[in-house]
């Protein structure tokens, strides 16, 4: 299914909007999605120690690189978003096989993936290797990408703010920690520094660079 419109809440939904602070008596956390608490130990799980960001050629060096942990924390708050969005409100999470048979639709369309199967996990490997994530995230990255997928097809979704006004609907609400930036009610994101151009998402990603 191609969506022409869609712009779904992945890696790269990141622009300015209001803050959403964690209380003091919240010391610890990274972001809460419902009552499901994040904390900021499960953000640094994925985070490579140490990690600098590679030399690159003058128009990459335009780009603002996103610190890792904001893209490791955007990512864990979709998946559980996702989740209970689907199960309050969308007739339930689907099963591990139908979420699987998702995978190479949900790559290209969440994150311009143009690649199929093995070729696209591969590629994914890379890409979340460059931003300074460990291969341990690229799980988080594909249930992200498929849970999305799950949602977009449920409520037939042609934009962001189709997703973010289910999530609005449903109640579900969300806080972030203010040194990962803030929550965009409008987008269902995580709103901060502009992402790498390969996470830009659905078809009007950048072409995927070859591993």
């Amino acid at each position: 299914m191609r969506l022409r419109h869609v712009v779904v809440c992945g890696l790269a939904a990141l622009v300015l909007a209001g803050l959403s602070a964690c209380s003091s008596s919240k010391a610890g956390a990274a972001a809460f999605v419902g009552d499901h608490r994040i904390d900021e130990a499960d953000v640094n799980t994925y985070v490579v120690p140490g990690f600098t960001v590679p030399s690159a050629n003058a128009q990459q060096q335009q780009q603002q690189q996103t610190p890792p942990r904001v893209i490791a924390l955007n990512s864990l708050i979709q998946v559980e978003l996702m989740t209970q969005l689907l199960d309050k409100s969308l007739g339930g999470v689907p099963s591990e096989a139908e979420l699987a048979a998702l995978h190479d639709e949900a790559l290209a369309t969440v994150f311009g993936i143009q690649q199929t199967g093995q070729d696209a996990d591969a590629a994914l490997r890379d890409l979340v290797a460059r931003s300074g994530l460990k291969e341990s995230f690229v799980p988080v990255v594909v249930q992200q990408g498929e849970l999305t997928m799950a949602v977009v097809k449920k409520i037939n979704a042609q934009r962001q703010s189709d997703i973010a006004n289910a999530v609005k609907k449903a109640g579900i609400p969300v806080t972030v920690n203010p040194r990962y930036g803030s929550w965009s009610v409008a987008d269902a994101a995580i709103s901060g520094p502009v992402l790498p151009s390969f996470l830009t998402l659905g078809p009007t990603a950048s072409p995927m660079p070859q591993p």
